[in-house]
């Protein structure tokens, strides 16, 4: 999932309401792990319901007792019933993210946070469709490595490198600090967002508005 898609689709509110997909979640949580003002939008979300929680422990503190004229039905007033109705669905919205989604995304930094294994790296060379390569994946592992042998290279002010399946359409992009035509460029691809077919990375060099595709890699993913 790409800054664009995700502000379109309005994710970071979805995510913290629980209304996205697994497949969603899980290519948002990439996604906002490398986006700073994705990561804002959702850190902002938790500091409301944290700031809302506070507000609420303070108005449940005991009034001192002042006699009044009882209105057994004023409770039932629209005056009064907006702000219950609102007190609820902000309670059962933050019961929710503190029995689901927050264990949830704690336990995927986690892992993160873990030495893991990775599947066999790849490298590839630029490429003609008549010979590509097939990259075997686990499905019981979250990433793949993807190593692209550097050959073109030309001054810009920042390189990116692209995912695109065969429809065309970018699916994520990575910025490049550099290319340097002597290592290989090596990514590691969150596997959920994968899955089989035919793919390209493409490496461009952007000045400005205007980019150059330098090489493009064909390759396949299949699970194992």
């Amino acid at each position: 999932m790409n800054h664009e898609l995700s502000i379109k689709m309005q994710a970071a509110d979805k995510y913290l309401l629980g209304e996205l997909s697994p497949s969603e979640r899980d290519a948002f949580e990439q996604h906002f792990f490398e986006c700073p003002e994705c990561a804002e939008d959702i850190r902002l979300g938790f500091h409301f319901k944290d700031n809302a929680n506070a507000v609420f422990r303070e108005e449940a503190r005991p009034a001192a007792y002042r006699p009044a004229r009882r209105d057994w039905f004023a409770w039932i007033r629209p005056i009064v019933m907006a702000p219950v109705a609102a007190c609820l669905a902000i309670a059962l919205f933050s019961g929710y993210q503190n029995a689901v989604e927050i264990p949830a995304l704690r336990a995927r930094v986690s892992r993160l946070e873990r030495p893991q294994v990775l599947s066999s790296n790849v490298v590839l060379a630029p490429s003609a469709r008549a010979s590509v390569p097939s990259i075997a994946v686990s499905s019981a592992e979250q990433f793949f490595s993807l190593s692209l042998a550097v050959v073109a290279s030309r001054p810009a002010e920042r390189y990116q490198c692209e995912l695109r399946p065969e429809s065309g359409r970018t699916i994520w992009t990575v910025s490049v600090p550099k290319l340097d035509p002597d290592a290989n460029l090596t990514l590691l691809i969150p596997t959920s967002g994968v899955p089989d077919g035919y793919y390209d990375a493409v490496i461009l060099a952007v000045t400005g508005r205007d980019a150059t595709e330098l090489d493009r890699y064909h390759f396949a993913v299949r699970r194992q």
